[in-house]
């Protein structure tokens, strides 16, 4: 199992592309303990995609390692605190 895993999201991570995205990271973050997620393009992001990102934390969580989001843009970062989700994908 490697160590860490990095990996660039794009603006939209919402319904419409969340489903090929989950295939996606899981399948590159398989033998990760921890997650980098550079995530300064997320532009829109919806229930669907904050679904994958609590996923992929819990993932990391099973594994022992976690995931770390960085360079969030403002309004996306509010949003998961609105959920009350910013506790966790912090």
């Amino acid at each position: 199992m490697s160590d860490t895993a990095t990996i660039t999201l794009a603006s939209d991570l919402t319904i419409a592309k969340a489903a090929g995205l989950q295939q996606q990271l899981l399948a590159e973050v398989a033998d990760a303990a921890h997650v980098v997620l550079q995530a300064e393009a997320v532009e829109r992001l919806d229930t669907a995609g904050l679904q994958l990102l609590l996923a992929l934390n819990e993932q990391c969580h099973v594994r022992g390692g976690q995931l770390r989001i960085q360079d969030m843009q403002h309004s996306v970062q509010k949003l998961i605190e609105a959920t009350g989700c910013g506790d966790i994908l912090d």
